[in-house]
Formats: C-alpha cells, sequence, structure tokens
C-alpha cells in the first residue's frame, strides 16, 4: 500500500489493507519491548484497509492497559500482503510509520456481525518493535469486546485478555459460506494425522534428566505415538476439517527455554480424506500459529479467509489464510 502522510480518511480502492484490534497491558518494564497486538481486515473491488481490534499492554510500570489497532494486511489485485512489519533500529520504527493510512473509521466485527464502528489514527513514531503497526484510537471512544478475556489469546505475555476482532474500512465482512466451527476431537484423527506429523516432525526437543536433575546431554530424538494428540479440530458443512496436531506440553516440561524443534502442526484434512499440513509453517517466522480468530468473507466474493493468532518465544504475530487454505501471509513482530 502507498504510504498516507495527510491526515484525511483513507480513501479505499483496489488496494485493501487487513488489521486486528487488540488489549495493551501494563507490564511493569522499562524498555523497548513493548506489549500489544492489533490488526483489521477488509477488501473491496477497490482499495481497502483491514485490522484486529485488541488490547495492548502498557510498557511502564503502572501505566494502564488499553485497546489498540494494528494494520496487518493489504489486498493488491486477487493476493494479499503484508504491512512493512520488520525493523532493526530506532530510526525505522519511526520512520515506518510512513507505510501506514494516517487515519481510519473502521468497522469493528465478528463472525460477520457488526459490533460497531471506531476511528484510529497512526501515530508519528511507533516507538517499539511491537507496536509497530498499531494505530492508536481516537479520544472517547469505546471498543466492542467478546467473551472473557484469557491467556490463549495473550501470546508471549501470557496475561488474560479479550479475542482480538477483525476491523475493516469497506463494508462488514460477511459470515463464511463455509461455516467453519470447532468441534469435539474425533479419536480416530490420531492415527489417521499421525504418519504425516512424523515425517514433518522426525525430531523432537529431548528434555529428559538424571536422577540428579541434570539434563542427559542430546541432539534431539524421534516422537513416540503415546506423546501425540490432537489438540482441536475445526470443522465446515462441507466436512472439510482443521486440524492442530502436537506433541503433549507435558513432555517439554523440563526444558530450559525455547525448544529447538517444532513440535506442534496445523493440517488441512478434506472431505475426501487427503490431508496436507497449512502453508508457512515451514522457516523462519518468529512465531507460530495458536488458535483460528474468524473465518469470515472478507472481499464479498464468497470466498472465506481465515485469520489466525501467532505466538512465540519473544514473538507474536497474525496469519491470513486464503484460497482455500492454500495461501498464507504472515504479519509477526518481536517484543524485544
Amino acid at each position: 500500500m502507498r504510504a498516507r502522510t495527510a491526515d484525511l480518511p483513507l480513501r479505499i480502492g483496489p488496494e485493501s489493507p487487513i488489521r486486528c484490534v487488540e488489549r495493551v497491558r501494563a507490564h511493569g518494564l522499562c524498555t523497548p519491548c513493548r506489549l500489544g497486538q492489533h490488526a483489521k481486515c477488509g477488501h473491496r473491488s477497490r482499495r481497502r484497509a483491514g485490522r484486529c481490534l485488541g488490547r495492548s499492554a502498557g510498557v511502564y510500570a503502572g501505566e494502564s492497559s488499553h485497546n489498540g489497532v494494528r494494520a496487518l494486511f493489504r489486498r493488491v489485485a486477487s493476493s494479499w500482503h503484508p504491512f512493512p512489519n520488520t525493523c532493526s533500529s530506532v530510526d525505522c520504527v519511526a520512520s515506518i510509520t510512513s507505510k501506514y493510512p494516517a487515519y481510519v473509521r473502521w468497522t469493528i466485527s465478528f463472525e460477520g456481525r457488526a459490533l460497531g464502528d471506531l476511528a484510529a489514527h497512526t501515530p508519528k513514531d511507533f516507538k517499539f518493535y511491537s507496536h509497530i503497526g498499531v494505530q492508536d484510537l481516537d479520544a472517547g471512544q469505546r471498543a466492542p469486546v467478546v467473551g472473557v478475556p484469557a491467556a490463549l489469546y495473550s501470546g508471549f505475555d501470557e496475561t488474560p485478555v479479550h479475542r482480538p476482532l477483525l476491523a475493516t474500512s469497506g463494508s462488514t465482512p460477511r459470515t463464511s459460506s463455509a461455516g467453519w466451527h470447532s468441534q469435539i476431537v474425533d479419536p480416530a484423527d490420531l492415527h489417521r494425522v499421525w504418519p504425516t506429523f512424523q515425517r514433518l516432525a522426525p525430531l523432537i526437543d529431548d528434555c529428559r534428566v538424571d536422577s540428579e536433575g541434570e539434563f542427559i546431554t542430546s541432539k534431539g530424538r524421534a516422537p513416540k505415538l503415546e506423546e501425540f494428540e490432537i489438540a482441536s479440530t475445526w470443522v465446515d458443512r462441507r466436512g472439510n476439517a482443521i486440524v492442530e496436531a502436537r506433541i503433549r506440553p507435558n513432555v517439554f516440561q523440563n526444558c530450559d527455554g525455547p525448544l529447538s524443534y517444532v513440535s506442534d502442526y496445523w493440517f488441512y484434512g478434506e472431505a475426501t480424506g487427503k490431508l496436507r499440513p497449512l502453508p508457512g509453517q515451514e522457516g523462519s517466522e518468529r512465531a507460530s500459529l495458536v488458535t483460528p480468530l474468524d473465518f469470515a468473507d472478507v472481499t464479498g466474493d464468497g470466498q472465506h479467509t481465515a485469520l489466525f493468532l501467532m505466538s512465540g518465544y519473544n514473538a507474536g504475530g497474525y496469519a491470513l489464510f486464503f484460497d482455500g487454505f492454500q495461501n498464507v501471509v504472515h504479519f509477526t513482530w518481536g517484543y524485544h
């Protein structure tokens, strides 16, 4: 998306951005690791902007938490692209604001249902790596919330917050015709997914300790079926499924520090029985998939997109899946 510097409402055209609204929490640190997560989502036949509404953490001891909006993705032609989200210097954190729209009025929604409108503006300086893309809400507004605060949505900080919500700058996203919803885990999926999981994760961290509590030197080991579980399942009306498969967390309870090997993968299972890992889980991404936040038709053309929350050691982010889960774009950040 071309840089917007004028303090005027963003005109929506062929290029469309997505964002998220989050909550900022106070965590008592006086370092450049400000916590926060925001995104919005939207699109049109012309240009659109999308984000996500959420809560971010205060930076200094005693600072209260507040809601904000983070620009995540923009739609260019028939594809989605992330807003710039990588900086390695203080100067970059200040100058990168020119890559974001100066002021936008957003419609907040959940599962295709409008919850209200919010006006937000991009600050002159994001100040912290973890606040890249975060827009400030104009004074006097009350952000809508869904459900109760949960640690699931907090990421690296682990302080319970409300679910981040979609926001769009065009029309309200429509409810996905696919009808995605969570479902009780099917025990049969365990053996169906295990062979593919083994190929993706031939090694896991070996966190065993000896009788004196000292770590046993190891470069990793093969996972075992009895350590494997299906953590969550989502299905649509046609019988397609999204499955989270992982090694049980208690296997790593003695590990010291972040894990070296990936032990949690998400899969797309077609109603025909064909199974494939969701794209974008390999490589050098700072964060991994946590949970779906929303399924919606944000382009108005009957095609659904899925927004996932991401998290990792000292990292957070979002992933947007589109084209029938064949493609994905990421927006990630580090806390320090």
